[in-house]
């Protein structure tokens, strides 16, 4: 069985690329004194070549990847922008109608009665030392008021009507210092000064407090 001595071979990419040239480099000085052929020494050279390649080439490929996502990302303050402005223009003109922005596109979602009715927010929680964060999709509502409890208790405190802005940061400290709470929250959409739709599914964290 053979005997595998990779381990001297770096795992990060950049220094496995160093250690492969250094390694051919090195190896055409002292591999004939140490019993290998001029063919030998070739396919090392042959070797080190592909490893350093094929590392450039993903190298390469992660920094083409990352400027493209960069890009993406600007998109929506750049490029998408300017064609929303184009299309609010269309929709301004006299001879615009409905039809012709269904073709387009550019006809906005409008919620229904029964949307009103059956819509319900998601949220989700992320729990730090000082504070617990709650996020939520407003999902073209104006807010969404976060209630909470402690588990096992009765009833809810609305911790905030229609919070704007995701997430929501939870700063209250615990009850009683030095006993962590089992907190719950749920989520109702609100719309000019109204709760508005179904309840969240109810979600809860222990916070631990600092």
């Amino acid at each position: 069985m053979a005997t595998n001595y990779s381990h001297f071979i770096p795992r990060n990419d950049a220094e496995k690329a160093m250690w492969t040239g250094n390694y051919n480099e090195k190896a055409q000085i002292h591999g004939p004194n140490l019993g290998l052929t001029a063919i030998e020494l070739t396919t090392i050279s042959d070797l080190a070549t592909i490893v350093k390649s094929t590392i450039g080439n993903v190298t390469v490929k992660k920094k083409e990847q990352n400027e493209a996502v960069e890009k993406k990302n600007l998109l929506a303050k750049n490029e998408l922008q300017q064609l929303a402005d184009f299309a609010i223009r269309m929709k301004r003109h006299p001879n615009y109608t409905e039809n012709i922005g269904k073709e387009l596109g550019i006809v906005g979602y409008v919620t229904t009665a029964l949307d009103k009715v059956v819509m319900r927010p998601v949220i989700k929680l992320a729990t730090y030392p000082d504070h617990i964060s709650i996020r939520f999709t407003k999902k073209g509502q104006k807010g969404v008021t976060i209630f909470t409890r402690i588990k096992g208790s009765m009833g809810w405190e609305a911790l905030i009507h229609g919070a704007t802005t995701s997430p929501f940061q939870d700063t209250r400290p615990l009850t009683q210092a030095g006993i962590p709470e089992n907190r719950e929250y749920m989520g109702r959409f609100w719309n000019n000064g109204t709760e508005i739709g179904q309840e969240s599914d109810i979600i809860s964290t222990t916070f631990k407090g600092q």
